[in-house]
């Protein structure tokens, strides 16, 4: 995120959860604060909507889009087991879009 190759943030909607437009997030990777990030826009859809067009998969280290959208649905599957709820191609994600707000440099 930080390197400007991704800029956003993909997450199960549960029933529970709100909205994120314009929310903060402190990006810490190895225990490193590397900066702050802001959610600017939220899109709500069907998982099976996600399209290729929306991320960036190569940057994960899969060879298709289809292996990365697998990968996903099934590690929301089992996020979505912890709060006794059932995740589908049908079931809502959250897009969000991000925006670099600050840099830390060492």
């Amino acid at each position: 995120i930080m390197s400007g190759k991704k800029d956003y943030l993909i997450n199960i909607n549960y029933s529970f959860s709100k909205p994120t437009k314009n929310e903060k997030y402190l990006v810490s990777y190895d225990s490193e604060f590397l900066g702050i990030v802001e959610s600017y826009s939220e899109e709500i859809l069907k998982f099976k909507d996600l399209k290729e067009d929306m991320i960036n998969y190569k940057l994960t280290g899969f060879k298709s889009f289809q292996d990365y959208k697998n990968d996903m649905k099934e590690k929301f599957k089992k996020d979505a087991k912890i709060y006794n709820e059932d995740f589908t191609d049908e079931s809502l994600i959250n897009y969000a879009k991000l925006k670099i707000i600050e840099k830390f440099y060492k």
